[in-house]
């Protein structure tokens, strides 16, 4: 789900099928792509759709998700009018059980196992946009049934009451934690409703965008 503060907004994901390597179209590399445009509004929803357009077309050139990230920034350069974006791109393989991602200066995802703490999928990176030469890397982790990654942008532990007490990410880690064992859909829906009872009548400052996705 993505919800901008305004009509239109910068928060956006979208997600991708790589071809195997006989390039069967149905291969079994799903690429998602979660984005956070700065500032708010039709310039940011300008390049965010952009930035969507380079994406796709990134998909088709570049096997990689550092090398998918760094064909977006080349794409974007000279046309964000100041803006820049931060990105987080994941390539699941369920062939392989795998995830192979990387971070253009996005807040960390999440990893909800079974029987484990919470764990963060950190990665250094460079804004998108910015910057014609950008520092990228590559990152692998094993993934296995029943895995819970949850992407999001910082709209979320942004959320401010009418006192400006930030809600913060401790509290969002810790939601997230509470709420692992709902359906996906149950999930996203009752981290939303319970920053907005924190918020009160506070209207969001920031587009949020929150994703689920659950391994089978």
């Amino acid at each position: 789900m993505s919800k901008p503060v305004a009509s239109v907004g910068g928060d956006f994901f979208d997600v991708a099928i790589f071809p195997d390597a006989l390039g069967d179209a149905a291969g079994k590399r799903v690429g998602l792509l979660v984005s956070d445009v700065s500032g708010h509004g039709v310039p940011a929803a300008f390049i965010a759709l952009m930035a969507k357009i380079a994406w796709q077309q990134g998909t088709l050139v570049e096997n990689t998700p550092s090398g998918i990230l760094r064909y977006l920034n080349s794409n974007l350069l000279e046309k964000t009018s100041g803006h820049f974006l931060t990105a987080f791109l994941g390539i699941f393989d369920m062939s392989a059980n795998t995830l192979q991602y990387s971070s253009g200066g996005h807040i960390p995802p999440v990893l909800l196992r079974e029987g484990r703490p919470i764990q963060d999928l950190d990665g250094r990176g460079s804004l998108i946009g910015l910057l014609p030469m950008i520092k990228l890397e590559d990152k692998l982790i094993e993934i296995q049934r029943g895995d819970r990654f949850v992407f999001f942008t910082d709209g979320l532990f942004e959320a401010r009451t009418g006192q400006k007490d930030l809600y913060g990410m401790e509290n969002l880690s810790a939601l997230f934690d509470a709420k692992r064992n709902l359906e996906g859909e149950e999930f996203c829906d009752q981290v939303i409703c319970s920053i907005r009872d924190y918020i009160g009548n506070t209207a969001l400052e920031d587009d949020v965008t929150l994703v689920v996705v659950d391994v089978d």
